[in-house]
């Protein structure tokens, strides 16, 4: 792997925008949108008020602040051999 983590976001979204979005992001068509991003990076920090949650792939994970690291070789893979 390269190392760096692949995100994705958006930033002052009004409920209605969201919505509206949510097609587009499961068919992967988000990031026209004007008010969307992504990048990659080894450090990602996410800051709001404490009573912000966040979500991972769908799932509700914590509260804010949150800090991202990729931990190069951190996991292994295994793969078995083709007969």
């Amino acid at each position: 792997t390269d190392g760096l983590i692949d995100f994705a976001g958006g930033a002052n979204l009004s409920w209605l925008e969201l919505i509206r979005l949510m097609k587009k992001i499961y068919r992967g068509e988000h990031l026209s949108h004007p008010k969307t991003f992504s990048g990659q990076a080894t450090e990602i920090v996410v800051r709001g008020p404490e009573t912000s949650r966040f979500h991972l792939d769908g799932d509700l994970a914590g509260s804010l602040p949150v800090t991202f690291r990729s931990i190069p070789g951190g996991i292994k893979i295994k793969v078995p051999q083709r007969n």
